[in-house]
């Protein structure tokens, strides 16, 4: 299986078209979440976590509606749910280099 990098600039991109590279460069399945400034609704219980698609798994990546998810209401991140075989290491970028001080990034 090739091996999956992510672009160094992706944190700089608007999340519209971070979303379109995840889902379009690196053909990886993503979905729009509640974002982690959500507050905790009867709709939402989970901020950051919690998918805004119900029954996501039966949507394509492809029918999100990235304008209403994204720029509408920008409040919303981005998940990612692995294929068999993807291994997906969730790393926050600012601790990197304090947690691998010998790792270079791609």
């Amino acid at each position: 299986m090739p091996k999956l990098v992510v672009p160094d600039d992706v944190n700089n991109l608007p999340m519209d078209a971070a979303f379109c590279c995840y889902r379009d460069q690196m053909r990886l399945h993503v979905y729009p979440v509640y974002g982690p400034r959500q507050s905790i609704t009867s709709k939402c219980k989970f901020p950051g976590k919690q998918p805004r698609l119900r029954r996501w798994w039966d949507h394509s990546p492809h029918d999100v509606d990235i304008k209403h998810y994204f720029i509408d209401l920008p409040i919303h991140n981005i998940v990612m749910c692995p294929k068999t075989g993807v291994v997906l290491i969730d790393l926050d970028s600012k601790q990197l280099s304090s947690l691998f001080p010998k790792v270079k990034r791609l």
